[in-house]
């Protein structure tokens, strides 16, 4: 009995081997390009080894747009110092793989002195960007951050880590997967549209504020800074401008910050009604254009940073 067990356990140790091989095979070409933050979507492909960075921004595409468009040289820039983002957009997003990618990031020996997380507040409420199965569709093929996957705190592990695997054979991620970024985000919003904004919060919240999921990730969220501060990493919250001001949901969110507040001593501030109406900042009714973000780095994020160093 126990030498058959040993045959298939070494059945699937070859196999995984094999397929391990393989995609690492396939991936030689979208491994070997050039890569940035500010050129890719994707975080482990540009995660180091042994580095220190100021601070790390974590969130959804909200976070993610201090990077797009080449706005990471420009809020490098302004602010003097360096950072990496692993603000996931397009629906990928949500708690669980921000807390992955942090302890990814650790466990590759890198330091920081503080994370800025950018609320936006979907990724609280809707359990559709929890169950994605292709978070992780084109994250660079590692062990390391399978495991970290495996173990973590997502949930449809199974579907994320087939897709995750699967995609190094599909034709996009071995011909065409690569770096692109535009030089700038100059569009500006046209007019302000209720009509738009409100259809942007059905498809944010198909099936409406899912308070289960809510409670479910502030226990997440607690996980994350408790991560953190183990590391002697200071945590700050940030809610970025939009046209309109608050999302739904934006008040329990901000109840659940000042529970944080208590807990952990965090900073939150909430820029959400800064730039209301302004419409030259944005290049739709919540995302800030080039302009928008050096605007709200120079006027917002510097100081905040600038207050944190001197303490």
């Amino acid at each position: 009995m126990t030498r058959f067990l040993l045959k298939i356990a070494l059945f699937w140790i070859l196999l995984i081997g094999l397929i391990y091989s393989a995609a690492k095979v396939a991936s030689r070409n979208a491994e070997r390009k050039d890569y940035s933050n500010y050129n890719i979507e994707d975080n482990v492909i540009i995660t180091p080894k042994n580095e220190h960075f100021d601070f790390l921004m974590l969130g959804l595409s909200h976070a993610r747009n201090f990077s797009r468009h080449r706005n990471h040289q420009r809020v490098e820039e302004i602010l003097n110092c360096r950072f990496l983002n692993y603000g996931k957009g397009g629906g990928d997003g949500n708690i669980a793989n921000q807390y992955v990618f942090l302890n990814y990031f650790l466990s590759r020996g890198n330091t920081t002195n503080r994370i800025f997380y950018v609320l936006s507040m979907p990724m609280f409420f809707a359990e559709r960007l929890d169950e994605n199965a292709f978070t992780y569709q084109y994250e660079k093929l590692d062990p390391l951050f399978f495991y970290h996957v495996l173990t973590g705190p997502d949930v449809n592990k199974g579907e994320k880590l087939y897709t995750y695997v699967r995609s190094k054979f599909d034709k996009h991620w071995r011909m065409k997967y690569g770096p692109w970024s535009a030089k700038i985000s100059d569009n500006v919003l046209e007019k302000f549209d209720t009509a738009q904004i409100i259809n942007g919060f059905k498809r944010a919240y198909v099936n409406g504020l899912e308070f289960d999921t809510f409670e479910k990730n502030k226990k997440l969220m607690r996980k994350t800074i408790d991560l953190a501060q183990k590391k002697d990493i200071e945590v700050t919250f940030i809610v970025t401008p939009s046209t309109f001001g608050e999302w739904p949901g934006h008040e329990h969110v901000m109840e659940f910050m000042n529970d944080l507040k208590k807990e952990f001593g965090i900073e939150v501030y909430d820029f959400s009604r800064v730039y209301l109406h302004q419409n030259e900042y944005f290049y739709d009714h919540h995302h800030l254009n080039s302009d928008g973000v050096v605007k709200f780095t120079k006027e917002y994020l510097k100081p905040i940073l600038n207050k944190q160093k001197s303490k």
